[in-house]
């Protein structure tokens, strides 16, 4: 049986590195019928870059002062975007995916107007283990690029549906 495909608004971000000093370089949210993305110019502040994670997301900090927007307009823009979305964004790494996103709020000294809860919380138990099962399928066969905030706010949707699917 296909899965009733239900929006979910789902956030997804990158970041410099896995380190206490690493910072948001990407940040996007499936909106109804799209996603909405952004590359974040790094504060002066924001100096750790591990090369290992940008071999993962492919994103130089060349790439991020070339095409990214300014954090607080990044802020500005994720608080407006989000209150239009019911003020609630869902995540599959809540604690890394949060913890960037304050760093990005705190850093531009601007308050986070919206919650952002763990998709499990969503989920029986039994539809998380279907989530993370359809979820390792989902990366590894090729069809989305993942490490990409925007493919992976795609795939990780297309995961919790196919975890509401009765099987």
């Amino acid at each position: 049986m296909q899965a009733t495909l239900t929006f979910l608004p789902i956030v997804d971000v990158e970041a410099s590195g896995l380190h206490l000093q690493s910072y948001p370089i990407e940040i996007a949210v499936l909106v109804p019928d799209d996603v909405a993305s952004w590359l974040i110019t790094p504060e002066p502040g924001w100096t750790y870059w591990n090369v290992v994670a940008e071999a993962m997301h492919g994103i130089s900090r060349s790439m991020l002062h070339e095409q990214g927007t300014g954090a607080l307009t990044v802020a500005r823009e994720l608080n407006a975007l989000v209150k239009t979305l019911g003020g609630v964004l869902y995540s599959d790494a809540v604690e890394w995916d949060l913890d960037w996103i304050r760093t990005l709020y705190s850093t531009v000294r601007t308050s986070l107007e919206f919650e952002v809860l763990p998709i499990q919380q969503l989920l029986s138990f039994k539809q998380r283990l279907k989530f993370a099962e359809a979820r390792q399928q989902l990366e590894t066969s090729g069809r989305y690029r993942t490490h990409r905030a925007g493919p992976d706010v795609r795939l990780i949707h297309e995961a919790y549906c196919q975890s509401l699917a009765r099987r």
